[in-house]
């Protein structure tokens, strides 16, 4: 995750880049190994069990990148005090359409950090601001594992939308 702040405007970027490179990586992959028939000259001498392995090989690779560069999403949200707007764009790497939503910065009410686990149990952490009315926008569309860089992106994006300083007004009201 990347935040760069400004005096107006906070962008917080999430992009799955290592996901989408190796991915890619794999789709060549296996690219490669399903053209070895229209290439490789031994092709024809090889038992229909070698050929099948390399069919299977090459359909695997081919698919599992596929699977890594269709899941992962990528975020992009920007916070604009002068016009007291934000938006959120979230894409895929293939899409060529992103989804778009935007909304108040006053109705921001905090910025949460989510724990789950991954499939081996360790603690995963997403971040998500809540709006008015119980909206909730995912900076994040997929975890992490750095518990210190999520908290301190947290705490970037509180300190930027002055949550601290609502809490003492509301408090100075009441």
């Amino acid at each position: 995750m990347r935040i760069v702040e400004t005096s107006d405007r906070l962008t917080v970027s999430d992009v799955p880049g290592g996901m989408w490179a190796l991915g890619l990586l794999f789709v060549l992959s296996g690219s490669f190994v399903l053209s070895i028939p229209l290439w490789a000259l031994e092709w024809r001498t090889w038992s229909l069990w070698e050929r099948a392995a390399v069919l299977a090989i090459g359909l695997g690779h081919f698919a599992g990148g596929l699977y890594s560069t269709v899941g992962p999403k990528a975020t992009r949200t920007e916070l604009d005090r002068a016009s007291g707007t934000g938006w959120q764009q979230v894409r895929r790497l293939w899409a060529s359409v992103a989804a778009t939503e935007q909304f108040e910065l006053a109705d921001a009410r905090d910025v949460e950090i989510v724990r789950s686990t991954d499939n081996d149990g360790d603690p995963v952490f997403r971040l998500r601001l809540w709006l008015a009315g119980s909206r909730a926008v995912w900076l994040q569309a997929q975890t992490s594992r750095g518990e210190a860089q999520v908290r301190e992106a947290a705490e970037a994006i509180r300190r930027f939308l002055r949550f601290d300083d609502r809490r003492e007004e509301q408090g100075a009201r009441a």
